[in-house]
């Protein structure tokens, strides 16, 4: 249940709400406003009891036309939209309003958009428009060697395996059929022979 507490008006603090914060853990904080103030106060609570210190503000002030140009001194407005984002997010997720869920999604769009930053409903895409050769050129084709690494081993796939084997066992099959015609002949041959 923490706050932080501003003098004046049209303060965006980020993370909102602010986070529980624990023993040993950083509480960073982003705050956007036309005049920050000098000094804010953290109000929670510790261990049941109410709680407060105050805190002296560092001054990071940015051009007033932070959101339209890129800033190449300073992330302080990236990590700003980042923070509000994430803020933004869960503030959806924890909405049940559909309205309220259109309008914050469009939030996101707009931050992400402004600050090139990606989020669940952007993306960002490289175009490279310099081309490879001048397109009144004349595509060149040559063959490349294709030397494999030493030690490698090439090989395609064997189909019949049992080659070799299979024809041994096809010419024994071969040689029992005509053994075993040239002994059924003799036999015909030999119980002729006894009846004349």
């Amino acid at each position: 249940n923490l706050s932080l507490q501003l003098s004046g008006e049209g303060h965006e603090i980020t993370p909102s709400p602010i986070p529980d914060l624990y023993v040993g853990s950083p509480l960073v904080l982003a705050i956007k406003s036309k005049h920050l103030p000098k000094q804010v106060t953290l109000v929670g609570s510790l261990n049941g009891r109410p709680w407060q210190t105050n805190l002296d503000v560092p001054n990071h002030t940015l051009s007033k036309n932070v959101e339209t140009e890129s800033n190449t001194q300073s992330g302080i407005h990236v990590q700003w939209a980042r923070k509000r984002i994430a803020s933004l997010l869960t503030r959806r997720s924890l909405s049940r309003d559909i309205k309220v869920k259109d309008q914050l999604k469009g939030d996101v769009l707009r931050l992400a958009l402004q600050h090139h930053l990606v989020s669940p409903f952007t993306s960002l895409v490289a175009v490279d428009t310099t081309p490879v050769r001048p397109l009144n050129k004349q595509a060149l084709t040559h063959k490349l060697k294709t030397n494999a690494p030493k030690g490698t081993t090439f090989g395609l796939p064997k189909t019949a395996t049992s080659l070799r084997l299979y024809n041994w066992l096809g010419l024994l099959c071969v040689a029992l059929a005509a053994l075993m015609t040239v002994l059924q002949r003799r036999r015909n041959l030999a119980g002729a022979v006894i009846r004349i």
